[in-house]
């Protein structure tokens, strides 16, 4: 099937979604009041995630982490490396894991089975935007829309520095001031 789906450059973007939210959620829980997905989330919706909260390590999802890890990374190992269309997206349906992480933590999970950040940020990008067809978007370079973000850190050596957005450059516009959507512990640095 690899192979079949390798030789046909058809595009592969598999559920790679991780049980990392428990162990992270464990060690902060205050991520589950992070106060900007609360002002993106309508009132009625952050009540109901909030109910939802009480009792998530009862979860069915979170019942053996360890060995769907274990599993998960198999399976994702041999796309990986396969030389296949990969592409990196999430439908995010994984308990404790929201639209302002998901991807830099899903991104944290293949750099975990052995590609670099770089990698990940151009599958990210320019791959997905192949996949989609998408012919103006994905690089940076003459006749495509170069929409930008200026980080506070160093994606290239911690993903979660994605979420860190000091400026957004949309459309010639430059808006400052961007959204911290990571939780900093005293020294300044991503939790």
């Amino acid at each position: 099937l690899v192979k079949a789906v390798v030789n046909t450059n058809t595009a592969v973007v598999p559920t790679a979604a991780s049980s990392g939210s428990l162990p992270a959620t464990v060690k902060f829980p205050e991520r589950l009041q992070d106060p900007i997905l609360k002002a993106l989330t309508p009132p009625d919706i952050w009540e109901e995630m909030q109910g939802s909260f009480k009792d998530y390590r009862r979860l069915g999802y979170f019942a053996n982490p360890d060995m769907a890890d274990l599993l998960r990374a198999d399976s994702l190992k041999q796309w990986l490396f396969s030389g296949a269309n990969f592409g990196i997206g999430t439908d995010n349906g994984v308990p404790l894991t929201f639209h302002t992480d998901a991807l830099w933590m899903l991104g944290k999970i293949y750099t975990s089975l052995g590609v670099s950040p770089m990698w990940v940020i151009d599958h990210m990008t320019r791959i997905n935007a192949r996949i989609l067809r998408k012919k103006d978007v994905g690089t940076i370079e003459p006749g495509k829309y170069a929409d930008l973000v200026i980080l506070r850190g160093d994606p290239l050596s911690d993903l979660a520095d994605l979420a860190n957005v000091e400026t957004v450059i949309k459309n010639g516009e430059v808006y400052k001031g961007g959204l911290t959507l990571s939780f900093e512990d005293k020294d300044g640095q991503p939790k």
